[in-house]
Formats: C-alpha cells, sequence, structure tokens
C-alpha cells in the first residue's frame, strides 16, 4: 500500500531500515487465530495464502516490539504480586495449539493462577498495549464490543486449550495505566470460529469483498486493498497459485501441488516454480508486480 512517507533523519532512517531488515518471515505456514475475528474473510484467506505482504515500516515493527517487550514486564508484575505464570504446558512446551488438520494455529502469551477475582481457576492471559483513545474505549466498552478481534482470538484460544476464564490485560501506553478484563468461554463462539476457518482453508478461491469500494473503512488500511481491488498481482508463491493446496489430512498443516501431484513443504511454497499460475484475481486488470 502507497502511503506518503516523511522525511527522516538518516539516523532514524537507517534505525527504522535496521528493523526492516531483520524482521522475521512474515508468512506464517499456518491460518493465525490471531487473525480470525476479522470480519473480511478474504483478508484472512488472502493473509493465509500469503497474497500480500504487510506494508510494515520500521515504526511500526518497533511498535510490535514494544507489545511484546510490555508483557515481559507485565509477567514479572504479575509474579511480584504472588500470581502464579506459566508460559510452558505441564509438559514444558510453550503454548501452541492447532486444529483443522494442522492449518490452525497459534500460541498464548501465557497462563495464570491466583489471580485475586478468583484464586484457584487458571485463566488463560492475554497482553495488548493500547493508545490512550483505544484504552479509554476498551474501559467503556469492554472487550468483546471495543476489541472484537481480541476477543475471538481469546475465545478460540480457550476453546483450543480447555481453559474455562479468560484474563485480557491490556496497558495504556501513554500513562502506563492496566485495565484488566475477565470473561468465560463461549463455546457456541468457538464453534462459530471453528467453522469460519474451515471454511477459510477449504476455499479454492478468495471469498467475496467485504465492500467493493476500495476506500470502505474496512479496505482503506488493509494489506490486501491493491490485490483486492485489481490494482497489483499477488505476491508469488505455492500458496497464491490455483495448484496450490491444503492438505486436509493428518495434522501437521501440510500442502501438495495438484500440477506436480506430489507435496510441498514450507520452503518450496515460498519459491513457487515455472508453473505457477496466478489464483482468483487473474481476471482483473494488472498494472503492476
Amino acid at each position: 500500500m502507497t502511503k506518503t512517507k516523511k522525511m527522516l533523519k538518516p539516523t532514524i532512517a537507517e534505525i527504522y531500515h535496521g528493523l526492516q531488515k531483520s524482521a522475521s518471515d512474515w508468512r506464517r505456514d499456518h491460518l493465525g487465530c490471531s487473525g480470525l475475528g476479522r470480519k473480511c474473510e478474504r483478508q484472512i484467506w488472502y493473509s493465509w495464502r500469503w497474497y500480500a505482504r504487510p506494508d510494515f515500516d520500521g515504526r511500526i515493527l518497533r511498535l510490535f516490539r514494544r507489545g511484546h517487550l510490555e508483557e515481559e514486564q507485565l509477567v514479572i508484575d504479575l509474579e511480584a504480586a504472588g500470581i502464579t505464570v506459566s508460559a510452558e504446558t505441564e509438559d514444558g512446551e510453550q503454548w501452541r495449539a492447532s486444529a483443522l488438520w494442522g492449518h490452525l494455529g497459534g500460541s498464548i502469551d501465557f497462563a495464570l493462577l491466583g489471580l485475586k477475582e478468583m484464586p484457584t481457576i487458571w485463566h488463560l492471559g492475554e497482553c495488548k498495549t493500547h493508545s490512550k483513545k483505544s484504552f479509554e474505549d476498551l474501559e467503556k466498552k469492554g472487550v468483546q464490543k471495543s476489541k472484537p478481534v481480541h476477543y475471538a482470538q481469546t475465545i478460540i484460544y480457550m476453546e483450543l486449550f480447555g481453559f474455562t476464564h479468560s484474563a485480557y490485560f491490556a496497558i495504556c501506553k501513554d500513562d502506563d495505566r492496566i485495565y484488566l478484563e475477565r470473561y468465560r468461554a463461549d463455546k457456541y463462539y468457538a464453534g462459530e470460529l471453528l467453522e469460519k476457518a474451515e471454511r477459510i482453508i477449504k476455499s479454492t478461491e478468495e471469498p467475496a469483498r467485504i465492500s467493493d469500494d476500495a476506500d470502505y473503512y474496512l479496505c482503506r488500511w488493509c494489506d490486501a486493498r491493491e490485490v483486492c481491488h485489481g490494482i497489483y498481482r499477488p505476491f508469488k508463491s505455492c500458496r497464491s497459485c490455483r495448484y496450490g493446496k491444503p492438505i486436509l489430512d493428518g495434522d501437521n498443516g501440510r500442502w501438495e501441488c495438484s500440477q506436480h501431484r506430489r507435496e510441498i513443504g514450507p520452503e518450496e511454497q515460498r519459491k513457487a516454480c515455472s508453473k505457477y499460475t496466478q489464483n482468483g484475481s487473474a481476471a482483473l486488470p494488472i498494472i503492476g508486480a
């Protein structure tokens, strides 16, 4: 997505450039639980199929890093308050879950025992940072209404990990206020989310747009806006090729190529081959790569 860039001092520009160079691969091998609550299924499908590279500049990458650092500090504060914080399961593994043949997956921040509101029940723990405006909207409306994507994320994790309660912590980046909201699991909504994920995984074609107006509020800042509305080609990979298909068997999140009639691993999917044939939007007018 093209954005107007402000002129930066050379040192700051180099810092941001360094962050972009060292950023982790944006292409997740699985469909992430964290984005499953988005309203636009086409956006989720595009992310799952690696159609559009996110346009994260160095400042945004620093912002993401700040969220991770805040999570580490919250763990320290929780433990100082006498609360048990677990970043691993009883088997010593990270809290990771997968479903739907291994194509849906994700990991939680931590699990908690000893919250003063309900000390004997383990809670799924989630930590998010917010601007002052976002934080105050959250205080006013609650997680479900103010941050539905975050709410969906915790609901699906509670279902996959078997938690009955969630503890959502929000940190205001302007003044360090902490907001805590506890809520119960919702099996009905979790079922809806799993059905949504299965629909996206099984779909061989892109779902309908949420709007045909590229300036619609949900489209305006979407990473896939230009691909979705026919301005640029999808990012080239086996996932955006019409021959690349998820294998709906087992639990390892495997893919296959129907052209070559064999399984293709994650690294091979990233490269694509000479037989690549663009899926989905191929018939739309193309003005860029």
